[in-house]
């Protein structure tokens, strides 16, 4: 009966599996850094209203650029919808 060591290819397997976790943490740290270094928060964005729906969820109405949003604000995101702001007389 022939006995195969394995240990060695084990050890490589381990080893580029180590290189890419740490070359895709080196990624998202990367592209991180490189999407948002540039964001400005804008003053033209207002809440206008907040309500709690349940304990991870809110809606929210924003105004922004003269229309207004209405977003379901959790772990979802989604944006419901959009209308133009109305001139107040």
């Amino acid at each position: 009966m022939v006995e195969v060591d394995y240990s060695l290819a084990y050890l490589k397997m381990l080893l580029a599996l180590g290189a890419i976790v740490a070359f895709l943490l080196w990624l998202k740290k990367y592209l991180i850094k490189k999407n948002f270094s540039n964001i400005q928060l804008s003053d033209d964005i207002k809440i206008i209203t907040q309500k709690p729906l349940d304990t991870k969820n809110k809606i929210t109405l924003i105004s922004y650029k003269n229309k207004e949003y209405l977003l379901l604000v959790g772990e979802s995101g989604y944006k419901i919808d959009e209308f133009k702001k109305e001139k107040k007389s």
